[in-house]
């Protein structure tokens, strides 16, 4: 270090250079345990206020944001409530003044964050408001002069995978439609939530081949978190008396597990799709399958499908445990009043292996008419003490612990 002052005279990039080398040969001098916790110490000391600084800076930017929401919430709630509760219907000139009245007099396109403040306003106005309390022309009123969609396929189409997800699925809260070829894009990404959250959007507003992407040669998987969201998709376009789909084609559809058979004919019990229940008796007597053919059953009965009496018998003869309980119910709910179906109410219930099945086969005995009461009423003085409280759930539904399938 005699040259010290030398080395500084040259400037100052070599003078720090030498004062970088010497350090490094001197730290370089010392054990190797001492080098090792005299970096891991050092490290620590930059990381935790490097941390600090980053998360102060990150929750600024967060209560920012939040203020901002707040002020255009604050601004524009009550004139998003006037328009959506107005029950005249209100023209696009009309929509378009009442918001600008809320913004600055200089202010002329709306940014992207106005959008984004909007659509989470509105967002909770359609939550607040079920979707038959709103006016639904002003609400697309709203949806036109914000340009909303062109928003959400701009920020589909130029933007990454996660904010492509988040507009996809904006667009479904706000039954917002977007073009065909936007969402028909994304349908065979790479990324699967992508996929299908394109596939459903898709499903939603198309008008001409809304099913393509579940119907035919598809990669489609059901999963158990599809069915709420393909159930609103239908409930929209039957609302809005758009093209429903022809259930029997979906559940002819190869599928690894029957989820998806069971929500179809679901559906078609929901949305009384009459046309539908000769083809879905066809099927039942077709499918070997005992969970799907017990709930074939059951829709039908539910439905008064009286045709397929007769047939229930027949296959009670040699049907397991579970598919009885389900033609039971369906004769239940058929009324069924021949000449043996009191005898035949009081064998299954003798017969019965399971506390379902038992206990349905008293409930349509119950339910059978007078004479169906009095047989009733004959086992119930006949039945052992521990057997009695069946009896009692039956004649008192009140205090029925939904112990069978009713």
């Amino acid at each position: 270090m005699d040259n010290f002052y030398g080395f500084y005279e040259l400037g100052y990039i070599e003078y720090y250079w030498y004062l970088l080398y010497s350090l490094y040969y001197e730290f370089m001098e010392y054990p190797i345990m001492v080098r090792v916790c005299s970096i891991i110490l050092t490290s620590l000391f930059m990381l935790i206020p490097t941390s600090c600084i980053v998360l102060f800076v990150r929750n600024q930017i967060l209560l920012r944001r939040q203020r901002k929401l707040e002020k255009a919430r604050n601004t524009y709630l009550e004139t998003f409530r006037e328009i959506l509760s107005d029950p005249n219907d209100l023209s696009a000139e009309r929509v378009r003044e009442m918001i600008a009245d809320k913004r600055p007099k200089n202010a002329s396109k709306f940014t992207s964050e106005e959008l984004s403040y909007f659509t989470q306003i509105l967002k909770e106005k359609t939550q607040e408001y079920s979707r038959k309390n709103i006016n639904r022309n002003n609400y697309q009123q709203i949806l036109t002069v914000l340009n909303i969609a062109g928003w959400l396929e701009n920020t589909i189409e130029k933007k990454g995978v996660k904010q492509c997800i988040s507009a996809f699925y904006l667009a479904q809260v706000l039954d917002c439609p977007l073009r065909g070829s936007v969402s028909a894009r994304f349908a065979y990404h790479k990324n699967k939530h992508l996929r299908k959250i394109a596939r459903t959007t898709y499903m939603l507003t198309n008008k001409e081949e809304p099913f393509r992407y579940i119907e035919g040669e598809n990669d489609f998987i059901f999963t158990e978190q599809d069915a709420p969201i393909i159930h609103d998709i239908l409930m929209y376009r039957y609302e809005n008396e758009l093209l429903m789909p022809h259930f029997i084609e979906w559940i002819k559809i190869d599928q690894p597990t029957n989820k998806f058979r069971l929500f179809c004919i679901a559906e078609i019990l929901f949305f009384k799709k009459e046309e539908e229940y000769d083809e879905l008796y066809t099927y039942m007597l077709e499918t070997q399958d005992p969970e799907v053919k017990g709930c074939a059953i059951r829709a039908l009965g539910q439905v008064g499908y009286k045709k397929m009496e007769q047939q229930l018998y027949d296959i009670y003869k040699s049907a397991p445990s579970r598919l009885r309980i389900s033609i039971l119910a369906a004769l239940r709910d058929l009324e069924a009043r021949n000449n043996g179906i009191i005898d035949f109410y009081k064998t299954a219930y003798s017969k019965a292996r399971r506390e379902n099945e038992a206990m349905t086969a008293l409930d349509a005995l119950y339910c059978c008419g007078q004479e169906g009461r009095v047989a009733f009423d004959t086992l119930y003085a006949q039945a052992a003490e521990n057997q009695k409280k069946r009896f009692e759930h039956i004649m008192n539904p009140i205090t029925n612990d939904r112990a069978y399938e009713r």
